[in-house]
């Protein structure tokens, strides 16, 4: 059975999503040090598909908008 564009879409971003993965984290890790955990953490926000991300527009954080720098 061919695949659904869909498919097709999804499948390569888990392809790019694993050659990716360790190139960001190595980036991350230069650049922010011990500090590189939490400072993924306040850029990424939250997330729907983990569950606890808002449900609607209005109920985004106004905090997400623009990412904070930690100091660790």
């Amino acid at each position: 059975m061919p695949l659904t564009n869909h498919q097709r879409v999804g499948k390569g971003l888990d392809l790019l999503k694993a050659g990716l993965s360790s190139y960001v984290q190595r980036e991350f890790e230069s650049k922010y040090g011990e500090c590189a955990l939490e400072e993924a953490r306040a850029r990424l926000g939250t997330d729907r598909l983990r569950g606890d991300g808002p449900f609607s527009p209005t109920e985004a954080p106004r905090s997400h908008s623009y990412p904070t720098l930690l100091s660790c």
